[in-house]
């Protein structure tokens, strides 16, 4: 079996990169809700956390691959 080459396509990274940005959107905008009721509060801080798992596993699988870029080329 072949094994496959260490690297992404484009649209692979475009993708990736939207859905990051998109929980990053998330993760900030959770992050600034104040709400009185605590069962409330305490479901958004577990959805923000969430989020937040989200963006640092893109970043760490790119990483671990060596395919993390920042935001050089779109």
């Amino acid at each position: 079996m072949e094994t496959m080459p260490n690297t992404i396509t484009k649209k692979d990274y475009i993708y990736l990169k939207d859905l990051f940005y998109k929980n990053y959107y998330l993760y900030k905008e959770l992050e600034n809700i104040s709400l009185d009721d605590k069962n409330i509060v305490d479901l958004l801080i577990r959805v923000r956390n969430m989020h937040e798992d989200h963006m640092y596993f893109i970043i760490q699988s790119l990483k671990k691959e060596n395919l993390f870029y920042g935001d050089e080329d779109e």
